[in-house]
């Protein structure tokens, strides 16, 4: 179950070609993700592509080059190994006559340092604080 999610509408503006996608920031604090969600509206009928990249480098698809081509569709993925820098963005290419809107949400997890391992004394490292059999040191 996630703790936060970050939502972001992505616009990709009408005439935007495949050659020359605009990319949209859409970055938040570093966190563990644990899933990527995204909902096209109906009515882009194949003339939208996205992508979720980071810095720059597409992780979503995982192909380099391919394009999520979506029109009345909600879908994402869940994963536990997805980078977790917070520098996300969305690109896309809108070839047709209309502005069309992804939305994505990202759900995450604060990160947490690991657990420290308990330490374990032996009576001669608690010996500095023996003042005398019954007495310590507060």
């Amino acid at each position: 179950m996630a703790e936060q999610a970050f939502e972001f509408a992505v616009t990709i503006p009408a005439g935007t070609p495949v050659a020359a996608p605009v990319t949209t920031i859409t970055s938040i604090r570093q966190r563990r993700i644990t899933a990527i969600r995204w909902i096209v509206p109906p009515g882009s009928l194949g003339v939208v592509g996205f992508y979720i990249g980071m810095r720059g480098v597409q992780v979503l698809p995982s192909a380099s080059g391919t394009w999520f081509i979506r029109s009345g569709n909600a879908g994402g993925l869940a994963s536990e190994n997805l980078p977790t820098s917070g520098d996300w963005s969305v690109t896309g290419y809108n070839t047709g006559a209309f502005n069309h809107t992804v939305y994505v949400t990202f759900e995450c997890e604060l990160l947490r340092p690991a657990p420290r391992e308990p330490e374990v004394f032996t009576l001669y490292d608690l010996s500095d604080y023996i003042d005398s059999p019954g007495n310590r040191y507060a």
